[in-house]
């Protein structure tokens, strides 16, 4: 099964490149998903992380991420983020 994770953009996309003022810098900019694409088999789990950035590039903390799936009949996801395959399916 073919698992695919993509990054999530929130206020603005930043690549810490361009003007990132100090109340910006204290904003999420962007978060990445790891892994971003995975192949997952039926019954097997894989843990997924989460890091979020500021438009500077620097590293925010976060106190936790929410998680869900957009297919939960092939592939599962647990409120901390521990993906299962279902069964067969996606692209």
């Amino acid at each position: 099964m073919l698992f695919g994770l993509l990054a999530i953009v929130g206020c603005g996309g930043g690549d810490g490149g361009g003007d990132c003022d100090p109340i910006a810098a204290t904003l999420i900019s962007r978060i990445e998903v790891t892994p971003g694409t995975t192949t997952l088999a039926d019954g097997s789990s894989l843990q997924l992380g989460a890091t979020a950035y500021s438009c500077d590039g620097s590293q925010i903390t976060v106190p936790a991420f929410s998680w869900q799936t957009s297919d939960a009949t092939t592939v599962s996801v647990s409120t901390s983020g521990m993906a299962m395959g279902v069964k067969v399916g996606g692209p």
